[in-house]
């Protein structure tokens, strides 16, 4: 069997950036400078909206961690009186950790908070765990707070963006999450959701996007009242429906939200993930109507939150479907390879052309959105249960630097702003509107709004 990628691959790797990683068997513009995985997002212009950004993630991010109760031979793992079935066979969606994949360029992440105990009165401790339904890593919540600040005081041109859905809504697990988020170690690195967010608002930062049911508990971020798993589409492309977040701090709005977070537990692989396949395509599709940098009026922001991870195997336990961790990596196998060829056609897409003299800014970039996405440190998984011959070709690296390159592709003239050197502090403002496209300097000149005031190496956002 190939072996899967270790560990130690990706925090060599952070090591020894920047790092070219090459594709050649994909037909990506390439950028004349290699991309830093650990800081590639200091190529994304300033000014341009988060939502608009392409953003590689994970799906139940701490799965690789180890997990408590887990049986050396792989047998059933017993909470109460419950069977709930082995991680090792039903849990596992990743093969690396947390920080090997912030080194990767991996920025957007799930986490599922679990509230456990043990003792009682004085001696009782409590704490928080990302867990998988049911079963629990030994990954604390705290500690991936810890890791994930201590990242960005170094590579303070990143930021993370976090789908958080807690594993259940009780007071006392929202309490502890608000008490960790509140906690000085963290608190200046947390930021409230706002729709119109700039790259600019969040470097170094951490954006929560939380689930309905801790939707009046956790007060950091911004929160989902509504989710769906199947999105429906009209024949136009659009969709039925969109939804929204919310920031906790409801002065600052709420936007609208397309999510996709769906898996077919019919155990008939092939047409469950073709019919992934249509609907994360279709997310896509929608994705790339809403931001160019070519823009002349400012878009109302919709956020993209397409889950790519999903499973098709399931096994019957205690009169549950159980979904397993050989279907995890299935549906990486044919996924993960499904958005790399997607992005790839997108390049021979005339959709995606103008009349540039170069090949480069013949390139009108859209945005695909945040994709989270299972086993995406490896190459190859080996199953976990004998049935299953083969390891599960998961490329995902190259998934993530798909993903990545999509966006560093783009020109930088085609930025506007991200193009502008000056360093003269005493120039003349010019004004840019929220999509990054100059619209004068003379100030009584502008209609009323929201705009970018740059004077200088000096830059603010200004109401006119």
């Amino acid at each position: 069997m190939k072996q899967v990628v270790t560990r130690f691959a990706f925090v060599l790797a952070s090591v020894l950036a920047p790092v070219c990683v090459m594709h050649a068997q994909h037909n990506f513009i390439q950028m004349n400078e290699n991309y830093s995985p650990t800081d590639w997002m200091e190529r994304i212009p300033d000014w341009q909206p988060v939502y608009s950004i392409t953003i590689p993630g994970s799906h139940d991010t701490a799965t690789a961690e180890a997990w408590y109760g887990w049986k050396d031979n792989g047998g059933d793992l017993i909470a109460g009186n419950a069977t709930l079935g082995s991680p090792r066979l039903h849990s596992i969606a990743q093969a690396t950790s947390l920080s090997e994949q912030m080194a990767q360029g991996v920025r957007a992440f799930d986490f599922r908070p679990g509230y456990h105990s043990e003792g009682a009165l004085a001696w009782k401790k409590e704490w928080i765990t990302c867990d998988h339904g049911s079963h629990q890593t030994k990954k604390r919540f705290e500690d991936a707070l810890t890791e994930m600040c201590d990242f960005l005081k170094v590579h303070h041109q990143e930021f993370f963006i976090i789908h958080l859905y807690p594993s259940d809504a009780t007071d006392k697990l929202g309490n502890m999450l608000k008490d960790l988020m509140n906690d000085s170690r963290f608190s200046e690195y947390i930021i409230d959701f706002r729709p119109d967010l700039l790259a600019h608002d969040v470097r170094g930062k951490i954006i929560f996007l939380v689930r309905n049911q801790m939707q009046n508990k956790v007060e950091r971020g911004g929160w989902m009242p509504e989710w769906t798993e199947r999105p429906e589409f009209n024949d136009d492309g659009t969709p039925k429906r969109l939804y929204t977040i919310n920031s906790y701090d409801t002065s600052l709005g709420s936007a609208k939200m397309l999510c996709q977070d769906w898996s077919d537990n019919s155990n008939e692989t092939d047409q469950a993930n073709k019919a992934k396949e249509q609907l994360v395509s279709k997310v896509f599709d929608y994705s790339r109507t809403l931001w160019s940098p070519n823009d002349t009026e400012t878009r109302e922001p919709v956020w993209i939150l397409n889950l790519i991870s999903g499973y098709a195997l399931t096994t019957e336990i205690a009169g549950n479907s159980i979904s397993k961790t050989d279907g995890y990596a299935l549906n990486a196998q044919m996924l993960n390879q499904h958005v790399i060829d997607y992005i790839d056609n997108m390049y021979s897409d005339p959709a995606t052309r103008n009349s540039g003299s170069t090949p480069e800014s013949n390139y009108d970039y859209q945005p695909l959105g945040i994709v989270w996405a299972d086993y995406v440190g490896v190459d190859y998984q080996e199953p976990v249960e004998s049935a299953h011959k083969n390891d599960y070709e998961t490329k995902g690296p190259a998934l993530v630097d798909a993903l990545i390159r999509h966006n560093i592709s783009l020109p930088a003239g085609m930025t506007n702003i991200g193009a502008i050197n000056v360093d003269d502090a005493e120039t003349p403002a010019v004004y840019y509107n929220l999509q990054g496209i100059e619209m004068g300097s003379v100030r009584s000149k502008l209609a009323p709004g929201i705009y970018i005031e740059r004077r200088g190496a000096k830059a603010e956002k200004v109401v006119l």
